[in-house]
């Protein structure tokens, strides 16, 4: 999917990449709203419930159809987690009887300045995990009904300079990385080499001792012998 307003192109990969995680400060790159809307007519909205998800990290992967949103939430908000199960859960024991009732999840990524939007909806599936440092919650979506929005005042020339700032930032920090684990493998090797090279002497050493006293022994055979 790409994203063309005007001349400048976003490839949606690239938002979904600067919507994930979390922060060089700990904080999560994006804000998320879940929700559960009556479509009344193309212009009417009745907002049935929403919930704003306090502190969640955000995690977005897709292949082909499939969108899978990974919500972890600290356990200081474990209210918006059981309330976010309850509205899921909410959603698909309505579905049928309310036909015209949507859920939807909201994605705003810092990164993005805030002017780009993904509003992910046609939930599928949902799961609960509880982890040591918090819960989660997975959620599968329909990609082909991912959408994506921008504010009107939206500056696109600025996005797609921040856009490629953020990247090549991360392709920075990943060169380090690299560049940080060769320097530590060498480093690793070169000890290992170090080792290598005292274990060699010391077993020349013993070796060496180990002859000098079979040729003792030897020697000393040569003076045992006795005339008849």
């Amino acid at each position: 999917m790409v994203v063309i307003v005007s001349e400048y192109k976003l490839k949606f990969e690239n938002i979904v990449k600067l919507s994930n995680g979390m922060d060089e400060s700990d904080l999560p790159c994006s804000t998320a709203t879940l929700a559960i809307d009556e479509i009344i007519s193309n212009d009417k909205v009745n907002n049935i419930t929403s919930l704003f998800l306090k502190d969640a990290e955000i995690n977005m992967f897709f292949s082909g159809g499939c969108m899978v949103v990974q919500v972890d939430f600290p356990f200081t908000s474990n209210y918006e987690y059981y309330r976010s199960l309850d509205i899921c859960k909410q959603y698909f024991d309505e579905i049928t009887k309310y036909e015209n009732n949507y859920l939807t999840l909201t994605v705003v990524p810092y990164k993005l300045l805030g002017e780009i939007v993904v509003l992910l909806c046609d939930l599928v599936y949902f799961t609960e995990i509880k982890k040591d440092n918090g819960f989660r919650l997975l959620m599968c979506f329909n990609n082909e009904s991912t959408q994506v929005y921008n504010t009107d005042e939206i500056d696109y020339q600025d996005i797609v300079k921040q856009v490629d700032e953020e990247l090549d930032e991360e392709e920075n920090k990943l060169v380090e990385e690299i560049n940080r684990v060769e320097q530590e493998t060498k480093e690793i090797e070169k000890e290992n080499n170090i080792y290598a090279q005292s274990v060699k002497e010391q077993y020349s050493n013993a070796q060496q001792i180990q002859n000098n006293k079979e040729e003792k022994i030897e020697k000393n055979s040569y003076f045992r012998h006795t005339e008849d």
